[in-house]
């Protein structure tokens, strides 16, 4: 009985202090906070006594936060010294999300049983002039932005032009502005390759090198071409030049490893050395590891081959002709093949080296495979330096 008592104890108690704090929330201004709370309280049963509190206090703030939108409206329409449109729009469009919120749960009852007078207006009209007044300016704005003809100010009204699309994607010679302001507003970058050696580099060598699909470079205002197209204006030229490229010698190293482990053959009962079993604590027979000693001479020979390859990628401003700035890069590419030899017994082979014998000699790649085999890691060096600079 005592526990019971103590239960509806916090109930009635936590269910003051949630009353309590919206009405500390209405008291302090925070209307959007108290109707929320209200509303998300009597959603759950708006017949019940503790809903019916709730809507008095709903009541009250929506009351509150109606009139001071109305008295920031006023303000905002009076005030002739800027241009108001977002904020109106956003104004009517929020009492209409708060009177969306309250409309299904009337009619709605206070605490004293009688009808609470929810006064729901249309804001219709005021939405729609609101949002074609938005629009309007948002579209004035992108038109100047596009009158100054420099690159950012193309990429701001074209961000503009965006936000009129999502208000109005029919307005009208939108998709027209919205074409010149991204034409003028991305950038082009060419990119070549150059081999600055005495080498004769394979085709396919360089043809990966400028496939630039595989980079994932573009984004949305820069866009890279490794052919030049003449009908566009090229902001950047990058040259990826090609400055040395070292191949190593053939290797073939060899070592010799004398192998020696103690083996684990099974198990048997230990005796002592009468022959008899030596039995534990509890008369069992106590068992014991077989072990033998296995041993080998392992002959492990290592296969290698390396290409160092030396460039830089230089940046041109074509406008200018100048060069803007020039990074170095190098990468290596290691050819190698591991195998061995065994004489032994086959017993003190780890996995890893029975993998070994099992493999044998190979052929070294030609310089021309060495550099196809180089190339991804080449790639990737370019993309970073790429990314840094762009």
């Amino acid at each position: 009985m005592k526990t019971i008592f103590i239960s509806s104890f916090f109930i009635i108690l936590m269910s003051c202090t949630t009353l309590k704090s919206t009405q500390k929330d209405i008291n302090s201004g925070n209307y959007k906070t108290a109707m929320l709370d209200a509303i998300s309280k009597i959603k759950k049963d708006k017949n019940s006594d503790k809903s019916k509190a709730y809507a008095d206090l709903l009541f009250n703030a929506f009351q509150k936060y109606r009139d001071k939108k109305h008295r920031d409206i006023a303000f905002l329409e009076s005030d002739s010294q800027k241009n108001n449109a977002q904020d109106l729009y956003e104004s009517y469009r929020e009492i209409k999300y708060y009177q969306d919120q309250i409309r299904p749960l009337l009619p709605l009852k206070s605490s004293k049983n009688k009808a609470l007078n929810f006064k729901l207006n249309d804001y219709s009209d005021e939405i729609i002039d609101s949002k074609r007044n938005l629009t309007d300016q948002l579209f004035s704005e992108a038109l100047d932005l596009i009158d100054q003809n420099n690159r950012q100010s193309y990429r701001k009204a074209y961000q503009l032009l965006k936000r009129v699309e999502g208000l109005n994607p029919h307005y009208k010679q939108l998709k027209e502005m919205q074409n010149i302001a991204y034409q003028n507003g991305v950038s082009y970058v060419w990119i070549s390759s150059v081999n600055q050696t005495d080498l004769l580099l394979p085709k396919n060598f360089q043809r990966e090198i400028l496939n630039l699909e595989t980079y994932h470079l573009d984004d949305f205002w820069t866009v890279y071409h490794n052919n030049p197209n003449e009908q566009l204006d090229y902001d950047q030229k990058v040259i990826v030049e090609f400055t040395d490229f070292n191949f190593s010698p053939e290797r073939l190293q060899e070592r010799e490893i004398p192998l020696e482990r103690e083996i684990i053959e099974g198990w048997e009962y230990k005796k002592d050395r009468r022959g008899n079993y030596v039995l534990d604590e509890n008369g069992n027979k106590i068992k014991e590891e077989i072990i033998s000693v296995a041993k080998g001479l392992f002959l492990e020979t290592r296969q290698s081959k390396e290409v160092q390859v030396r460039a830089k990628v230089r940046f041109v401003d074509l406008y200018k002709n100048e060069q803007i700035t020039s990074r170095d890069f190098e990468s290596l590419f290691v050819f190698e093949n591991n195998f061995a030899q065994f004489k032994g017994d086959p017993k003190v082979l780890t996995p890893k080296e029975q993998l070994l014998i099992q493999k044998g000699f190979v052929n070294f790649p030609s310089n021309e495979r060495m550099l196809l085999d180089a190339v991804q890691d080449v790639k990737t060096k370019i993309k970073t330096i790429l990314k840094k600079q762009f």
